[in-house]
């Protein structure tokens, strides 16, 4: 994404079935700039923005305001609890309602869930493609999934490359909340993140997303960028 320059977004206005854009406001003159031009080729531009700036168009909805964690890994001596196994495309496929009801519920805070001028089941088909391309080696290496006996309770999805590690999707059934589920989860990807000698881990979230933010405290990340994504919608 250029500053000044609205990027056509190929994957989401396909997606999504209407042209999607978005641009980097990195200060008030970049938003000046941005308003004074014509973009009725677009129903949709995302502006991703400097918290300092301000937003004054109606039209402009404060749909997130996104958070990046990381933490290093690399010193730490790290378990991995007997619970917690790798979920490969047959157990996926056995488990796939719960993966699908825990991806869901991933997305609470999204915000293709708190914008409501989406068609309505759009934020449900976004999280099962995502969820989908995970298993399916897409999108994310791994799949880790917390049983409870037979009973799937728990995933997170962690994207390893020969440089980074990210956590993608990340959710704990409610029935289960409160048993150090999410944190043995994180503490998975760290373990897994550190047995491919990556030293940093990262994972992005919604500062309206509270719950999350504590876990991630808790396990001493530390948040290296924060950022207010506005949906402009034009027609």
């Amino acid at each position: 994404m250029q500053p000044n320059i609205v990027t056509n977004l190929n994957w989401d206005s396909d997606f999504f079935g209407f042209n999607i854009g978005s641009i980097t406001i990195h200060n008030q003159k970049d938003y000046d700039n941005y308003r004074s031009l014509n973009h009725k080729e677009f129903k949709l531009i995302y502006l991703f923005a400097n918290e300092a700036v301000s937003i004054t168009d109606s039209n402009c909805l404060l749909a997130d305001t996104k958070v990046t964690f990381e933490k290093n890994v690399a010193d730490n001596d790290l378990q991995l609890n007997s619970n917690i196994v790798i979920v490969n495309q047959a157990m996926a496929t056995e488990h796939y309602p719960e993966l699908l009801q825990l991806a869901l519920l991933a997305g609470t805070y999204s915000r293709f869930r708190v914008d409501n001028q989406f068609p309505q089941g759009s934020y449900e088909r976004l999280y099962q493609q995502w969820l989908d391309n995970a298993i399916n080696g897409k999108f994310g290496n791994l799949i880790l999934g917390y049983f409870n006996r037979n009973t799937l309770v728990g995933f997170v999805t962690v994207n390893i490359t020969k440089t980074n590690a990210s956590i993608g999707l990340i959710a704990v059934n409610p029935n289960h909340a409160g048993k150090g589920i999410g944190k043995q989860l994180m503490q998975a990807a760290e373990y897994y993140a550190q047995k491919n000698n990556i030293p940093t881990i990262s994972v992005v979230t919604q500062f309206q997303n509270k719950p999350a933010c504590a876990l991630y405290h808790s396990l001493d990340y530390q948040i290296s960028q924060k950022m207010a994504i506005y949906h402009h919608w034009l027609s």
